[in-house]
């Protein structure tokens, strides 16, 4: 199964024993996944239609909860949708109608729905709201490859529920409106860390963490490896470059003229070109720090470009 079907699988298992988050949970279900309408002879129906069995298995574990509706209840359908209104009383079906602010409870269609009326005034409810909307409608993109947490949703109302129950806890997600779909995501990878923590998938979270200390230090060993090679590519030329202007100096006499102390770098420099600054310090007499080094090679460069311009000066004089 791949990392967004393991938090599913927790999240399925996850049952809240207050009623409230229950109750919230329910909501959350039947929004994502039932649809309230009316029969011709004036009954309200409920059906209930998705791909994922986990969603419709745990619909009905909450009506078992809170309905006293059995799972068995279902019939078994693998395809098409469930009417669940043929199975509870008419006043039951109208209540949950209400529970997902879909009616006021006494049968009445108030037009577009009002998820204001989701009994969701304590933090196990909007846990419980937020948690099985993930179960229908969540994204997770692989920890391995990307950071990417998201409830694809079809409506506004939805949408603009979800945002407000994050909100309300600082959890910063966007919005992205397409179409026919809204899409409330996050690509930071500790705000997924947080979200998969609210929704109460430690197990997954564990994964998740772990997922981005391997990242982290594997972009850590990298960033060092980049940076130890620039620097290794960087010595190398700018020793090849020291290189050619000592020997450009050494076949001019004016080099034996030179003060001992450069021509003992030239020469070191010269036996040694792959080490470092630091390094051909150590093997002068007297020992030298680094800069001092740095201050003798940039001598020799320049008195190299000297001698460079005036036998060019010397050669267009002579034409």
């Amino acid at each position: 199964m791949s990392f967004a079907d393991d938090v599913k699988e927790e999240l399925f298992a996850h049952i809240s024993q207050d009623r409230s988050a229950q109750q919230a949970g329910l909501a959350a279900l039947l929004l994502c996944i039932g649809r309230f309408s009316w029969d011709p002879d004036g009954k309200m129906r409920l059906e209930l239609k998705t791909d994922d069995r986990r969603a419709l298995t745990k619909c009905f574990t909450l009506f078992q909860k809170t309905a006293n509706i059995t799972a068995e209840s279902c019939g078994g359908a693998e395809e098409g949708p469930i009417v669940v209104s043929d199975m509870l009383p008419q006043n039951q079906v109208q209540q949950l109608a209400a529970l997902c602010g879909c009616t006021d409870g006494k049968g009445t269609l108030p037009g577009p729905r009002d998820l204001s009326r989701i009994p969701l005034r304590t933090d196990q409810a909007a846990r419980s709201f937020l948690r099985n909307t993930f179960l229908c409608l969540g994204m997770l993109g692989d920890p391995a490859k990307e950071y990417q947490l998201g409830f694809a949703c079809t409506e506004p109302d939805l949408s603009n529920r979800i945002l407000s129950l994050f909100s309300a806890r600082d959890i910063p997600v966007k919005l992205a409106v397409r179409k026919k779909s809204r899409f409330v995501y996050t690509r930071d990878a500790a705000v997924i860390s947080d979200i998969l923590s609210l929704l109460g998938a430690h197990g997954s979270l564990l994964k998740f963490e772990n997922f981005r200390v391997v990242k982290q230090v594997r972009g850590e060993i990298n960033r060092q490896v980049n940076c130890e090679a620039a620097n290794i590519q960087k010595t190398v030329t700018a020793a090849g470059r020291q290189i050619g202007d000592i020997q450009f100096l050494m076949e001019r006499a004016s080099f034996r003229k030179l003060p001992e102390n450069l021509q003992e770098i030239a020469r070191v420099r010269l036996s040694h070109p792959e080490l470092s600054l630091t390094e051909l310090g150590t093997l002068l007499s007297p020992p030298v720090g680094k800069s001092g080094v740095n201050h003798r090679l940039r001598r020799l460069s320049e008195l190299a470009e000297e001698e460079r311009k005036r036998a060019e000066d010397e050669k267009e004089g002579g034409v």
